[in-house]
């Protein structure tokens, strides 16, 4: 149990930060451009994982179901940028905090993960808490449209997250940690890059030469966190992996947000990130 916390812990971390890392990469790159240069950064990462560890499988039923995280991700992965560049994080990131909800629907759908009562009380308390930061009122003048518009589309986020990482651990049944992540890195390369090409919009990726050791780091860190969150998933059900993840990711994003953003910190966001954490603590028990 100790060393599955460490995972789940571990990727919680390293998520957080990621989002940290993006948050300032959208300032410099669109969101096509970003997801793009991000995963061709990571696929070799994740090949040489396999190669080290002499596991590289994939079976033929990894298929179909390997489509459709690709997509899944894919869709996430750009509406997260747009939203994380239209509006605070603050307000943003623990919209994602709904991805334990709709993880603990799913995986008890499909992998049959059946929480216990009072898991179900932490997650609740998990998503209460998310829902107390985004509505607490902040100072200063109203939010705008777009602002506005960022915390739903991290809710449509969330949703296609939440599916994507009940597919994760549902393919780890087929391929071996560093092949999935590896075919689902390459994948969305290579569909961003044949996206890119056809809108002759290739010019994006120019600004990525300016952004090179920042790209570099995300790469790293989304890499690395990504590899703990597979190994995680095979100790823990996904929807308690996601509750944690979501929390870290949460309270860092609120505490971020203030330090590099001078967004304002109010009692309403200090109590969800009270709420949430004793929603995580009673999932651990």
């Amino acid at each position: 149990m100790t060393a599955a916390l460490l995972l789940v812990l571990g990727c919680s971390l390293g998520w957080a930060g990621f989002d940290v890392l993006r948050k300032q990469l959208t300032c410099r790159l669109e969101p096509q451009a970003l997801v793009l240069a991000l995963a061709c950064g990571q696929a070799p990462l994740f090949l040489a994982w396999g190669l080290a560890m002499g596991d590289l499988r994939v079976a033929p039923a990894y298929l179909l179901p390997g489509l459709l995280s690709l997509l899944s991700n894919l869709v996430a992965n750009l509406l997260f940028m747009r939203a994380v560049q239209i509006a605070p994080l603050s307000t943003t990131i623990p919209m994602l905090s709904f991805t334990p909800a709709f993880a603990a629907l799913l995986s008890s759908l499909l992998l049959r993960e059946w929480l216990r009562p009072a898991q179900g009380a932490g997650i609740l308390a998990v998503v209460l808490g998310a829902l107390l930061i985004t509505r607490a009122p902040a100072p200063g003048a109203a939010p705008t449209a777009a602002a506005r518009r960022g915390p739903q589309l991290m809710m449509v986020v969330a949703l296609l997250w939440s599916l994507g990482a009940v597919l994760d651990k549902y393919l780890l049944r087929s391929a071996s940690p560093a092949a999935h992540a590896a075919l689902q890195a390459g994948g969305l390369a290579l569909m961003l890059l044949g996206w890119l090409a056809a809108r002759g919009q290739l010019g994006q990726l120019r600004p990525a030469r300016r952004a090179a050791g920042l790209l570099l780091l995300a790469m790293a860190v989304s890499s690395l966190s990504l590899a703990l969150q597979l190994l995680a998933y095979q100790r823990v059900f996904v929807s308690v992996v996601e509750a944690v993840k979501r929390t870290v990711g949460m309270a860092a994003s609120v505490a971020n947000g203030r330090l590099l953003w001078h967004e304002p910190v109010t009692p309403g966001k200090i109590s969800g990130v009270a709420l949430m954490s004793l929603g995580v603590w009673v999932l651990l028990r």
